[in-house]
This record gives C-alpha cells, sequence and structure tokens, in this order.
C-alpha cells in the first residue's frame, strides 16, 4: 500500500544504509550536529527471490519459469514465508502487481498475452483473489496496455495507442474508462497521471470523478517518472537535455497543489528510474558522481538524507509505510527504519542550545576502547597500549568556536563539514592508533568534493588548521590522529581555471587539497605541460607524507637555492632517486620508466618485489617491451602486476616524457592503492 510508481525498479539487494543529513533546498556541504538520521533494522526468516519482485504491505508477486522453463507468476507472504504459483498458462506474462484490501482479501494483477478468446492482439489485464486462487481476465479486450497500478480493491491502467485510461473494482467487478491520459497511479481513491494537454500532472478522484491540474511543467519539460501515496507524489523531472531534478508534490488539497524542488537540475553521468513513496518517507536512486546513490526525504520535514552509495543503491523493493523493504545479506526480507535524531531543539532553553549525547567521556584503560557522540556520528577509536593507565576520555563538541578561526589560503576555500571538536585525556607521545572517524552526507558532496575531505587539528602555536589527512571507510572519513587537541572534518576545495573538466579534474584538485601537487601559478595548473624530474620528485616525495630535506644537496647541479633542493635531498635519502655521476639534471622533462622505477622504490619494490626473469616477462607483454631500459625493465614489471602503470593501444612508451596530468594520476593511484585516499 502506498508505493505506487509509474515505472516497476529493477530491484536487487540492499546493504548498509549512511547516517547523515540535508537540509531541504540546501545543497552545500552541511556541518554534523542538528539533525541526522539513523538506521536501525528489523531482520526477518522469509527468503527473498533472486528475481525482479514488487512488494506492497506484507505481500511479495514475481516472475519466474516453473519446471518447464515458461514464465509464471508467483507469490509470497512476507509474514508467513507461504509461497504459491499463481499462474500455469503456457502464454507470455508481465508486470505483477499485487495489494491487500483493509479487510484482508489479497488481490494481484498482471498483464497476459492469453487468447481465451480474445485473439492475440496485444496484452489483457489478468488477476486473482489470492485467497481464492481463480484467474479472471480483468480487461474487456487485450491492447497496448504497458503498466498496471493496485491499490486495495482499485486497478488503474492505460492503452499507450490511444491514451485512454481504465480503471477496475474488485468490488463491483466492473471495467471503467477515465479518460485520456498516461502512466496512471492509484492511492486512497486518487489517480495520478500524466496529461496530454501539456504534459505535466493531473488528478482524477474516483468518488467525485472530479479532475484538477495539480503540476504543471514548461514547454521544454517532461515528466519521467513518479511514486504516488495518495495524498503525495515524488517526481523526476527532464528538460530536453536531460537534465534531471527531483520534485515532491503535495495534493492533498488537490485545488491548491505545492511543488517543491528536492533537488538542482543538473545533467549526470547515469538515470535511474526507482522511486518509491511510503506514508511519510520517499527515496529515489539518482546519480552521484558516477555511481548510483539511494537518496531519502521525509515528507513531514522536507529533509534529505542519503541511505545506501555503489551498486546497493539500486536494490530497495519499497516502502511498507515508513519502513524500507530489502533484501539483506543472507537473501532475507529485512525492514529499515530511518530514525531522525535531533541533537539541538529547535525553540527554547533561552537561546542557548541544548545538546544531547554532543559531550561524551568515558574511562579507557591500557586496553583501549571506543567513544561515540551524536550516536556514533562521531567515532574516536583508542586502539591496545595507547594508555599507560586508566583515564577518563572525553570527545566534546564546541559550542563556541570564536578560538579556532578558519583561513583560507592560495586558490583552496576550506569549508566546515563537521563541528569543531576537541579532545582531552589521551597522553602525547603515545605508541599506539587513535583514529578520529566523522560521518558526512555525500548527497550534499559531489564525488569530486569528497574526494577533497580531510580531517585538520586545530595547531596552537601557529593558529592554523593542520591537515591531518584520512581516507573514505564505510561512508566515513577516518583519521589517525596524534592524541588530544581539537578536530574538525573540513573540505578544502582546492581548483584551477584550467583543469575544469579536463580528464584528469578528479585526481588532480584532491591532491591539490592535500598540498601534493601545486599549480604553476595560483591559479593555473598546466596540466598538459611537460613534467619536469624535479616537479615528480616533490610531488613523490610529498604524497609519501615526507618533508624537504635541510640538508645539502649531494647533485653537483642542485643548487641551494633551486626551488626543489629540499625535496630532492629527502628523495635521495629516501633511496628514490640516484642521479647519474653526480648530477641529476632536475629541470628535465622526466620519461614514463624514470617515473615507473621511482614510484616503484617508493612501494619498497627493490625490498620486496624481486620479480624473476619470467614473471618480468609475463608482465612486460606491451608491443615495445624492448625498448624499456634494462635497468628499468624490473620496476615495469612490478608496476604492471601492482595495476600502477598501464600501457596506450598496447604500448608502454617508456622512453615519452609525461604531462603533469598523468602524473597526478599516476599518483592518485599510488595513493589509493596504499589507502591514503
Amino acid at each position: 500500500m502506498g508505493n505506487k510508481t509509474l515505472h516497476q525498479p529493477l530491484l536487487k539487494i540492499m546493504l548498509v544504509i549512511s547516517i547523515a543529513w540535508m537540509s531541504f533546498m540546501a545543497f552545500p556541504a552541511l556541518a554534523l550536529g542538528e539533525v541526522y538520521y539513523k538506521a536501525s533494522d528489523e531482520p526477518s526468516s522469509v527468503e527473498a527471490p533472486d528475481a525482479r519482485a514488487y512488494v506492497s504491505g506484507k505481500h511479495m508477486v514475481w516472475m519466474e519459469d516453473d519446471e518447464r522453463g515458461i514464465s509464471q507468476v508467483f507469490y509470497r507472504s512476507l509474514e508467513t514465508g507461504e509461497t504459491r504459483q499463481i499462474t500455469t498458462s503456457d502464454s507470455s506474462k508481465t508486470y505483477p502487481v499485487v495489494s491487500s484490501t483493509s479487510h484482508g482479501v489479497i488481490h494481484a494483477a498482471w498483464l497476459d498475452r492469453r487468447t481465451n478468446g480474445v485473439g492475440t492482439g496485444g496484452w489483457a489485464v489478468w488477476g486473482m483473489d489470492i485467497s481464492e486462487g481463480t484467474e479472471t481476465q480483468l480487461s474487456s479486450q487485450p491492447g497496448s496496455i504497458s503498466r498496471l497500478s493496485l491499490d486495495g480493491d482499485d486497478l488503474v491502467w492505460y492503452e499507450s495507442a490511444d491514451y485512454k485510461m481504465y480503471h477496475y473494482s474488485f468490488i463491483t467487478k466492473n471495467e471503467t474508462q477515465l479518460g485520456n491520459g498516461r502512466t496512471p497511479l492509484i492511492a486512497q481513491g486518487n489517480v495520478l497521471y500524466m496529461n496530454l494537454s501539456n504534459g505535466g500532472l493531473s488528478l482524477y478522484k474516483l468518488e467525485t470523478a472530479q479532475t484538477y491540474s495539480v503540476l504543471s511543467v514548461p514547454s521544454n519539460q517532461f515528466i519521467m517518472n513518479a511514486a504516488f501515496n495518495g495524498t503525495k507524489a515524488i517526481i523526476k523531472q527532464s528538460d530536453a537535455e536531460f537534465r534531471t531534478k527531483m520534485v515532491v508534490l503535495d495534493v492533498s488539497d488537490p485545488g491548491k497543489p505545492v511543488s517543491r524542488d528536492l533537488t538542482p537540475q543538473t545533467k549526470k553521468n547515469n538515470e535511474y528510474s526507482q522511486i518509491f513513496i511510503g506514508n511519510q518517507s520517499a527515496a529515489w536512486v539518482q546519480d552521484q558522481g558516477g555511481y548510483p546513490q539511494l537518496n531519502g526525504v521525509n515528507l513531514v520535514r522536507n529533509e534529505t538524507f542519503a541511505i545506501e552509495q555503489g551498486d546497493s543503491a539500486i536494490n530497495a523493493y519499497a516502502f511498507v509505510q515508513d519502513q524500507l523493504v530489502m533484501k539483506n545479506g543472507s537473501g532475507k526480507i529485512a525492514y529499515r527504519t530511518m530514525t531522525r535524531i535531533e541533537t539541538f531543539p529547535s525553540a527554547g532553553s533561552g537561546g542557548v542550545p541544548v545538546v544531547s549525547k554532543s559531550n561524551v567521556s568515558k574511562m579507557i584503560g591500557t586496553d583501549g576502547g571506543v567513544i561515540e557522540a551524536l550516536d556514533g556520528a562521531v567515532t574516536l577509536s583508542i586502539a591496545k597500549g595507547v594508555m599507560t593507565s586508566s583515564a577518563n576520555v572525553n570527545l566534546k563538541l564546541e559550542q563556541e568556536t570564536d578560538n579556532w578561526p578558519l583561513t583560507n589560503k592560495g586558490n583552496g576555500h576550506r569549508q566546515f563539514v563537521s563541528g569543531i571538536w576537541s579532545i582531552t585525556g589521551i597522553e602525547g607521545n603515545h605508541p599506539g592508533n587513535v583514529q578520529l572517524s566523522f560521518s558526512y552526507d555525500p548527497i550534499a558532496l559531489t564525488l569530486l568534493e569528497q574526494r577533497k575531505l580531510l580531517v585538520y587539528r586545530f595547531d596552537d602555536i601557529s593558529h592554523t588548521w593542520i591537515r591531518v589527512n584520512g581516507q573514505i571507510v564505510n561512508g566515513k572519513l577516518t583519521a589517525n590522529i596524534p592524541g588530544s587537541g581539537v578536530y574538525a572534518l573540513l573540505i578544502n576545495d582546492v581548483s584551477f581555471r584550467d583543469t575544469g573538466g579536463h580528464w584528469a579534474q578528479n585526481v588532480i584538485e584532491p591532491l591539490a587539497a592535500r598540498d601534493i601537487v601545486n599549480g604553476m601559478t595560483e591559479r593555473d595548473y598546466a596540466p598538459d605541460a611537460l613534467l619536469t624530474r624535479a616537479q615528480f620528485v616533490k610531488l613523490l616525495t610529498a604524497s609519501m607524507g615526507e618533508l624537504p630535506s635541510g640538508k645539502k644537496s649531494a647533485f653537483s647541479d642542485v643548487q641551494a637555492n633551486h626551488w626543489a633542493a629540499g625535496w630532492i635531498g629527502k628523495a635521495a635519502e629516501l633511496g628514490l632517486i640516484e642521479g647519474s655521476e653526480g648530477y641529476f639534471n632536475p629541470d628535465e622533462a622526466l620519461t614514463r620508466e624514470q617515473m615507473i622505477v621511482m614510484l616503484a622504490r617508493a612501494m619498497g619494490f627493490e625490498q620486496t618485489g624481486r620479480l624473476s626473469e619470467t614473471e618480468v616477462k609475463k608482465e612486460l607483454t606491451y608491443a615495445d617491451a624492448e625498448a624499456i631500459s634494462s635497468w628499468a625493465r624490473v620496476a615495469a614489471a612490478f608496476m604492471s602486476q601492482n595495476g600502477l602503470i598501464e600501457g596506450s593501444e598496447g604500448q608502454l612508451k617508456p622512453r615519452q616524457t609525461s604531462t603533469r596530468a598523468e602524473a597526478a594520476a599516476v599518483i592518485y593511484r599510488f595513493l589509493n592503492q596504499q589507502q591514503r585516499l
């Protein structure tokens, strides 16, 4: 009940839900603190089918081949697990739907090409009372029927050849023509459909036979998909260039409909049709930086939140009231509830916010422990051996933030994505591992912006925020921290005017956010310029978390006033470079094989990665493998084996020079493999 969609989604498996929040009609990075949504699961013992399925209430139907290999409609109770095959004919069938009434009657319907006296000119609508088990043809004649919508005793469909809409009542057993329109959805006696006059949406009330225009769209816009619960709808709207947005529509008073945009209208890499709606919640799948993401909205408070990212984002079944039905990792049906957590009261307290669960203290001993604030949105993990004796460790969200000002430098623009958190009670110079994790809202950030998220520590001496870096793990940004101090999650939104739209933008800018790469000027990176040996040494050494050396250079052609002298000195100390006859040639263009050798040394291949000649030949299958210098062959094989270099059109091109963009891409892969991004 209450989960009617214009297009049946592809249904697979839903796994974990991120804890996040986003305010309605706001799209910047948001701070943790006021409101977020937390997931909780209610498992069941009922098996979920492998096939695509339609869920309504505690009932499920799907298509599956019988023992003869003929596709049939199957039904399963999500309460008892009872399963039955409800069709047996040899005819083609598709689009099964199910719904139950307030009297406990369960109806199923589907499209069927069964002849049975009506010819083979198209699909006919067939149905069944599940308890009786008798199949009945519901539509008076076959046609080009493509979608069904069922709610209780009411079933609607439309004929795509002439755009006539039909209603069938399981009570009166009558078929009635409703008028002209497309893709009707029925809920609570109301039919929402695409009208033919302006491409917008209209509402037809079965009880009064009245029609209302409830959503108009501009001439260059059209409705792609929608879900409807009887009073509210969530809609995907597109323009002629397929820039899409999500819209929520309130038709509780059809004479005065209200619509609001949930998302900005943007061009996306991929489009998804999955939309679900419950009583007070709805969800949809949209592209987020090239990946599917399931997003939710609280229809009462107009707050949106992220639910799931990645392939599993397309695998929800439906809402049952406001629980999301899904298939868990064990192949069973599960129900997921998103609970709204409000940590700041909206009013009262004399203007002073009263924060709950944001000032947490815990006695931590030598075995370590975990402290969670905001119900896990911020987590402090202290490993065994960090504490030499038991002590009270405190994790606190600071309310007065003037003592920790945020300043920007260069072309970066830093923004808080979390509140400012102070940690006390951890000893300095501890021997173990301390990790600080922040949840964040991926719906409010593009994939590129997420790559620029970093944990920062406020330095009391310089009065600036210093990077601690960190990596995204299970939807959280997690960093190893030195111990007590003041921390925050920030986005360092570095950009260059010549990288926007460049193929390497998604690797250059995140590296610049970490001060691993720099522009040729403050505003320009010069991605297609040739890379020098000195530039790559600086890039590689900085990516390893090292600082420039203060020692005198060992190379005759690297003077103390050379801009990269300290970086070259550090690289020599680390064994990354050797030079030739006392020279390094810092300003010469870097070749691909020189880059490969430096990267391989950074990965420690000379200590642990030595390959046999057989292994080397196996890896170096490039057409120009013979052109690789003898001193670079083993390193090239090692890097190829580890997936850090790739050929182009079957060639490695070892003597070819590299661009600054290509070097950034290699370093990004290097750091990603080392799990340092």
